[in-house]
């Protein structure tokens, strides 16, 4: 199924602060936590799984997660992350 919301292509260069979480982080009640984060401050959470590939070839599974902003500005973020 097609997600209605921004494509990664148009989220990378338009929202840049994101984090990454293990992907098994984020199911559950944690996936709860994070939609509960960004509902409170009127955000829009977006996520994707991305793979990390590290020096020494261990692969890991991660969570890419976007709290999508209207205005999406460093002074924006650092604002809604505070409170």
């Amino acid at each position: 199924m097609r997600s209605l919301g921004p494509t990664p292509a148009r989220i990378d260069p338009e929202w840049p602060y994101q984090i990454a979480l293990p992907d098994d982080l984020c199911t559950g009640q944690s996936f709860a936590l994070i939609r509960e984060f960004c509902g409170a401050r009127g955000l829009a959470p977006n996520g994707r799984q991305v793979q990390a590939i590290w020096p020494d070839h261990k692969y890991e599974n991660w969570r890419l997660h976007a709290c999508l902003l209207l205005v999406p500005t460093f002074d924006v973020a650092q604002r809604i992350c505070r409170s």
